[in-house]
């Protein structure tokens, strides 16, 4: 009975047998790599009342791991941090948490750590005003001026 059940359909047993094979080969079997890249830090829905005071942070780095075929510099080169400054109303110093959800990064590769994992920034009132300017010259100015 348990040869009949072997015998039966055979071929098609066969061909998933070697179908799962080669798919363990194509997924499973792939090597896995971990690398530190520098990401650009990218703002949007900045108020158009306030203005960003303190030194901004232009670049980040992510620890970020994923399948050897998928951690081509080309592919990474894509990853940026996007902060959503929409929240922001008034005056202050707001702190905002960098996590997967403000990270852009490429299918199949996963954020493990981004350093620093916080970025603090203080945002002032924008203010214009028309201020007179007098320029003083020594001299005379350099030739073709």
């Amino acid at each position: 009975m348990l040869l009949r059940f072997l015998k039966t359909n055979l071929s098609w047993k066969l061909f998933s047998l070697l179908t799962a094979v080669l798919l363990w080969f194509a997924f499973v079997a792939e090597s896995e790599t971990a690398v530190s890249i520098a990401v650009p830090v990218e703002f949007r829905n900045l108020p158009r009342d306030l203005e960003i005071t303190t030194e901004v942070v232009d670049k980040l780095y992510l620890k970020v791991r994923g399948p050897s075929a998928r951690m081509r510099s080309s592919d990474l080169a894509q990853a940026s941090v996007v902060l959503n400054l929409a929240p922001v109303d008034r005056p202050g110093e707001r702190t905002f948490t960098l996590d997967k959800t403000t990270v852009n990064l490429p299918t199949g590769i996963i954020l493990t750590r981004v350093v620093p994992s916080q970025i603090r920034l203080r945002f002032e009132k924008r203010l214009r005003r028309n201020v007179p300017v007098e320029p003083r010259f020594e001299g005379p100015p350099p030739q073709g001026y």
